[in-house]
């Protein structure tokens, strides 16, 4: 169950405890010696303004007292409660709070002394009262339920001690019973003034609580002290709420002024409680609006701190997490938003999904968003972030879906058909792909990443020109794009216009110097126009900036290889080969054997080549090759002719099948 709803939970229970008064709404409460006889027992009489805590010194119960209930308190049922006492001397301790005096007592005593069978009445009095008038008897029973009936009920705080007033006059009446419902008919609170009261009690009530919502204005005043000492800021709006509760408690005389007064200090109390990490939050914001996330965070880490449970600072710290690619930390502050949060938060459900996709968690991701759609069946971005994952997981036709269903939710969702374009072109569906990215450029016409992704399919159908015209625009539009530029530069190296390919990789290089596949473009490009050296430096750092990339392992060998450096040439090789096996790099690290004339080494891995690719027609002609420098014709004679049958154009094997032919000793008869 969610922590809010159990929070909840507790929190009225103990309200309906607190107004209950943990009592029953019973006419004749039980004898405190059951074993007296009712003959020889009094009756006392409790109204409903009064209740008696301890009788000799014996309580009814841990929070409970002999009184009529809450909800009769005279004014809807029940006028009085009575309890039979033995008959005899009793210490008595009660409390007094009449709801249209303004006055109060708390723990009186009296010793008194009853007799069998008859009645008497708690009474107290201060002197002659002053007639109130109809405003002030509204504003004293409000007081009343505050203070009387809330404050005086909560375990805790009905503990704080309250000074007695001064002149008043309480004793035990004998009565009977004549007078008994005459007097307590006369006590009852008229029904306007009863209405009145409680909705002055009841803004009263949300004032106090939520006095933020009209004092907060007031904190940027002490700002810096609550961003700077986080305890004093805690003990300083705990203070001021437990003496504005204190003070009203105190009131026993009913004074105006210091109704006021307690309720401004409570009200600024819960208001610096409620408003804890503002101050600090919208620090935060000014930091997010300048693209300082760890300056945001630090704010948030402090409003986080000081409201724990406001989720709205956790999300935006979820936020500059994820912008920072803090994707642990992003999806911790996500699963703790989801918490507070008694409903799911769908945004919130997508950001993890994204960040859990961004650590290669994609069945987490996947459920995020899937559950993000349960709760929002029409919420187009859970589609969108759904199918990239599935996506990533060579789920095509899934992702095709749902980027259409993310479409079909919202028809101008440019995203969603740049995405739907990657899909089809895993698929190489080109024309497709060219299709969604051209939506996606009439919805967006300055969406730099549809319009170098167009470019890309472009590529793929050997359309250079078309390809260059939209990366061109995608770097117009967005001139730090440097993926475009990279792009860019394989189609003109396609063209094999090598230099301006070299210009356009130095520029990605330039804006993006971490990117190891920059390099190896450039080096691509080095290497065709013969410049060895050039292409080994750009091949050198693409290896350094990811250890594990065999294309530049296999090119760099190949130009140690052109360059007659074997020794380095066949490192290269054996490198791309422990990363990742592969026809080529034996064959290459072959030719480099051979050209070392180490024959038999060149032919196991010529062999190797061959068992990789059996239509490998190079790798036999290269063994054939080496068969021959070992004068082992026959063998490579069959090489080459298995060459020829594969590549029947294949010259070089052409020539050195005819040449060995000949000097071949003719077959016996």
């Amino acid at each position: 169950m969610n922590k809010s709803i159990i929070w909840c939970i507790i929190m009225v229970t103990l309200l309906m405890v607190v107004l209950s008064g943990c009592t029953q709404d019973i006419r004749v409460l039980p004898p405190l010696d059951r074993a007296t006889p009712e003959e020889k027992t009094a009756v006392l009489v409790i109204p409903s303004y009064a209740s008696v805590t301890r009788i000799n010194g014996q309580r009814r119960g841990l929070f409970s007292s002999w009184r009529v209930g809450f909800w009769s308190q005279g004014q809807i049922g029940r006028l009085a409660a009575t309890v039979l006492i033995p008959a005899g001397e009793h210490t008595i301790r009660f409390e007094y709070a009449h709801p249209l005096n303004a006055w109060s007592l708390r723990n009186a005593e009296m010793s008194v002394t009853v007799d069998a069978g008859k009645t008497y009445v708690l009474s107290a009095s201060r002197g002659i009262e002053a007639e109130q008038s109809f405003l002030g008897s509204v504003i004293n029973y409000a007081a009343f339920l505050l203070r009387d009936q809330i404050i005086e009920n909560l375990p805790l705080l009905g503990w704080l001690p309250r000074p007695t007033p001064s002149g008043v006059l309480y004793q035990l009446l004998e009565i009977d019973q004549a007078y008994l419902e005459q007097s307590l008919f006369d006590a009852r609170v008229p029904t306007n003034v009863m209405i009145l009261g409680v909705i002055v009690s009841l803004v009263w009530f949300m004032l106090v609580i939520w006095g933020g919502l009209l004092l907060g204005g007031l904190l940027p005043l002490v700002g810096k002290l609550k961003n700077r000492y986080l305890l004093a800021t805690i003990g300083v709006s705990f203070a001021l709420s437990i003496s504005g509760i204190i003070l009203l408690n105190y009131n026993y005389q009913g004074n105006v002024a210091l109704y006021a007064v307690s309720t401004v200090l409570i009200g600024f109390g819960f208001s610096w409680i409620k408003d804890a990490g503002k101050d600090a939050f919208k620090n935060a914001k000014e930091k997010l609006e300048r693209s300082d996330f760890a300056g945001a965070i630090s704010y948030l880490n402090e409003a986080a701190v000081l409201a724990p449970y406001n989720p709205r600072y956790v999300k935006t710290r979820a936020l500059c997490h994820e912008k920072m690619g803090q994707f642990s930390l992003a999806i911790a502050d996500c699963t703790k938003v989801l918490e507070l949060k008694p409903k799911p938060d769908v945004s919130v459900l997508d950001r993890r999904s994204r960040c859990y996709m961004s650590v290669g968690q994609y069945d987490l991701a996947i459920a995020d968003c899937t559950k993000a759609i349960e709760t929002r069946p029409n919420f187009a971005v859970a589609y969108n972030t759904r199918g990239l994952c599935c996506f990533y997981k060579g789920q095509y036709e899934q992702a095709i879906a749902d980027c259409t269903k993310a479409i079909e939710f919202n028809p101008n969702f440019a995203d969603a058909y740049n995405n739907r374009s990657l899909y089809h072109s895993a698929k190489r569906q080109y024309d497709l792909a060219i299709e969604d990215c051209t939506n996606a450029i009439k919805i967006d016409p300055k969406y730099a990443s549809a319009y170098d992704n167009r470019g890309k399919y472009y590529y793929a159908k050997k359309q250079y020109d078309l390809a260059i015209r939209d990366c061109t625009k995608a770097v117009e539009i967005d001139p730090k794009f440097a993926v475009a530029y990279d792009d860019r530069g394989r189609c003109y190296h396609a063209k094999q216009q090598y230099d301006e390919a070299i210009k356009d990789y130095s520029e990605a290089i330039s804006l993006n110097p971490n990117v190891a596949v920059y390099y190896s473009d450039r080096g691509l490009a080095y290497h065709a126009k013969h410049q060895y050296t050039d292409a080994i430096k750009d091949y050198s750092e693409a290896i350094r900036l990811s250890p594990n990339q065999t294309v530049a392992y296999f090119t760099r060998g190949m130009c140690y290889s052109n360059k007659g450096q074997y020794d380095m040439a066949i490192a290269d090789f054996s490198q791309d080969i422990k990363i990742y096996p592969n026809a080529d790099a034996y064959n290459w690290r072959g030719f480099c054997y051979r050209q070392m004339g180490k024959h038999d080494l060149a032919i196991s891995d010529f062999s190797k080549a061959i068992e990789l690719n059996q239509n490998y027609a190079n790798a036999y002609y290269n063994r054939g090759e080496a068969y021959k420098q070992l004068g082992k014709e026959e063998l490579a004679i069959l090489d080459l002719e298995k060459a020829l049958s594969f590549d029947p154009s294949y010259e070089a094997a052409k020539k050195l099948l005819v040449k060995l032919q000949s000097h071949a000793p003719p077959t016996k008869g």
